[in-house]
């Protein structure tokens, strides 16, 4: 798709395999960005805790799913990556409803 035509471009053909982990890392850029924007409202409201909370059970997320998804390789780390990110930002709209 997309990350297919500007790998060439950027690092050279022989990195024409990693245009879906860019494509990937592209969305977990986004979901991370959102991710800040909610954690400044936590820390807005005096809620840290929240942060702190969300960021721990999301690296806890990470490390079970990197394990479960090893057998992919690097896409597996990248696709584990990704899915702790919106496990976050789906913690992160929850607590911000329940404030």
């Amino acid at each position: 798709l997309i990350g297919n035509k500007f790998i060439p471009v950027i690092f050279g053909s022989e990195f024409i395999d990693l245009g879906d982990i860019l494509v990937i890392m592209l969305l977990n850029s986004i979901v991370t960005g959102f991710n800040s924007i909610i954690a400044q409202e936590f820390n807005i409201q005096g809620k840290p805790l929240f942060t702190l909370i969300r960021v721990s059970l999301s690296i806890l997320l990470f490390i079970f799913l990197a394990y479960i998804f090893a057998d992919f390789m690097l896409i597996g780390i990248t696709i584990s990556i990704l899915l702790s990110s919106i496990f976050r930002l789906a913690l992160s709209l929850t607590f911000l409803r329940k404030l």
